[in-house]
């Protein structure tokens, strides 16, 4: 994680996010859903994903202390999907 500087707008706050990734088999066939829903609703492209944890980059010291708090106070899960 390497924090960078918008010298555009030094007033434009930073973000860090943990995505799960599927794997890539899995990937192709989310890729084909989601291609289709962007074009349907004008979207964004992004990869097949689920967020697991977003927080402001104020610093990435504090970043990567706050992730492990908040991994700390998480029980684990399991996901299981039942159709794709």
């Amino acid at each position: 994680m390497h924090p960078t500087t918008d010298h555009a707008n030094p007033n434009l706050k930073q973000a860090v996010s943990y995505w799960l990734m599927p794997d890539p088999p899995t990937a192709a066939a989310l890729e084909q859903l989601s291609h289709s829903a962007r074009q349907h609703l004008n979207a964004c492209w992004l990869p097949p994903h689920i967020t697991l944890y977003i927080d402001l980059l104020d610093s990435t010291n504090q970043a990567i202390e706050r992730l492990i708090t908040t991994a700390h106070q998480q029980h684990p899960l399991w996901l299981q999907p039942a159709t794709i």
